[in-house]
């Protein structure tokens, strides 16, 4: 996420916003020195298993866990309400028998009386309508859901953002488990952190339930979500249908599949153009748009898409923007090189926006030149609902008012996210400075290049040596729920590399 979202510079003063930890207290939450001293005591422990070296790299037991998802979710005609279903495999890789499987449910962050560390809107938070065991066994997948828990929410816990699920008989190292559910959510309105709508455009995140990871160090994740801290995830493997009106455009993470399905003929054409273009293609003018020929005139429409290797899935809907594509060169192994799909989605009112495909393409360019290659196949750039932007695999929803400059460095601080900690893994509420960190050395870069200039750090240090002076300086290992106020935590989680 970046950094416009956590500080404010007004008439040259920095603005300190209320404590974080004040609002939000939960006892499941370590303060900052204990997390760091319990995952040092774990760590050891994982050395003498042989699953991590000392230096931190995989020891020769090291694994992890995997999952699929087989999702679909539905958007009502007003894009306020989120209705999904779906099948979740989880296989365990670990050495441990587990009798209870944990799963994250964010949208609890806006239950009344959840607690969170910044203000957020009350919805009422999300809605398990049916959850069951359809398969426990190494034998063939089966439909029929397991008697204990069909029908039934008896053996499912809801603490607030994480459920824990008592499994009918326990699953052995090796062995799978299918989870088949159904839920419902009001979708956030203005205000909402990460994701949410504002009637126009929906950004919808953290909408489905989602397996906890369980790790070699910690076990179970579990930390609770309150809006701060950002997330921990394993990657898993996606294959989701989206059914939205007629005439909306969806911008997801992965792949699309069925085009020939839902995108009228002129603009699969264009798109097969702009996969060859290093110039802006508009695949969906606004002329097009209004009139209604961006998409087949079906009553309702449902998108699929794929992402083999994810660590989330994220997705966005409107009617009312315009899309512009474009392709981007990077290296690969063979030494020649591949091409890349970039996206923008934004509506025509932002006119800084006509140059964020290509804001999209010089930030894949430069850090897969950097680092290693960008691994997947499109990069989405989509526009509204957030404050600042915020980051989710292949793609980063961006709401910036600050003109060129602001939103091309908005653009690279979250399309670095793509590597940190989307490839990585890290986890980002104990180790914010891994994510936000990485992401902000990475933008630097990037203007760096572009501009020149050597000390072009967009005022970043700044806010560091403010933190310092007035001594509310924190260390870059706490927990990014326990900071002081949004101001320490920026300082230490941004400004680190």
């Amino acid at each position: 996420m970046f950094a416009h979202a956590r500080w404010l510079l007004v008439a040259g003063a920095w603005v300190v916003v209320p404590s974080l930890s004040a609002q939000g207290a939960t006892s499941r939450v370590l303060s900052g020195e204990q997390v760091v001293r319990r995952v040092d005591s774990l760590w050891s422990v994982a050395v003498a298993r042989g699953t991590r070296k000392e230096d931190g790299t995989p020891g020769l037991r090291y694994w992890t866990q995997s999952a699929r998802y087989e999702l679909h979710a539905t958007l009502d005609a007003q894009i306020s309400t989120l209705r999904g279903s779906g099948l979740l495999r989880y296989r365990n890789r670990s050495p441990d028998t587990l009798s209870v499987i944990a799963l994250a449910l964010a949208q609890n962050l806006f239950r009344a009386g959840a607690p969170h560390s910044e203000p957020v809107p009350v919805t009422g938070g999300i809605t398990i309508q049916t959850l069951c065991v359809a398969r426990l066994s190494r034998a063939a997948p089966t439909e029929l859901c397991d008697s204990a828990l069909n029908g039934s929410l008896q053996n499912f816990r809801i603490d607030n953002t994480v459920a824990w699920l008592t499994l009918p008989r326990p699953l052995l190292p090796g062995d799978s488990v299918d989870v088949r559910a159904q839920w419902e959510f009001v979708i956030p309105g203005i205000g909402a952190p990460r994701m949410g709508t504002d009637g126009s455009v929906a950004m919808i995140g953290y909408w489905y339930p989602q397996f906890v990871v369980y790790d070699d160090v910690v076990g179970w994740a579990a930390d609770p979500y309150l809006a701060t801290g950002e997330f921990y995830m394993d990657h898993a493997e996606y294959d989701v249908r989206i059914s939205v009106p007629s005439g909306y455009l969806v911008g997801a993470t992965g792949v699309l599949q069925n085009a020939h399905e839902v995108l009228s003929p002129a603009v699969r054409e264009r798109l097969q153009r702009a996969a060859t273009s290093f110039a802006a293609v508009a695949v969906v003018s606004d002329s097009l748009r209004l009139a209604a020929g961006a998409t087949l005139p079906n009553k309702q429409q449902t998108w699929h898409f794929t992402a083999p290797v994810a660590r989330d899935f994220a997705f966005y809907a409107s009617r009312d923007v315009v899309w512009d594509a474009m392709a981007a060169l990077i290296p690969n192994a063979r030494g020649t090189r591949d091409t890349v799909l970039i996206h923008a989605l934004y509506r025509p009112r932002e006119r800084e926006w006509k140059r964020a495909a290509d804001y999209g393409r010089q930030s894949v360019e430069h850090f897969s030149a950097r680092l290693w290659p960008y691994p997947w196949k499109q990069m989405t750039l989509v526009e509204g609902v957030v404050n600042g932007g915020m980051e989710f695999p292949m793609l980063t929803v961006v709401s910036d008012n600050g003109g060129p400059r602001s939103l091309m460095t908005t653009i690279a601080h979250e399309i670095g996210h793509m590597w940190f900690p989307m490839q990585v893994g890290s986890d980002e509420r104990r180790f914010a400075w891994m994510d936000e960190g990485m992401a902000s050395w990475m933008e630097r870069s990037l203007s760096r290049t572009i501009s020149g200039r050597e000390d072009d750090d967009d005022g970043i240090p700044d806010l560091y040596r403010t933190v310092a002076s007035i001594q509310l300086e924190q260390s870059m290992l706490t927990h990014a729920d326990h900071y002081r106020n949004a101001m320490t935590y920026t300082a230490a989680s941004y400004d680190t590399l």
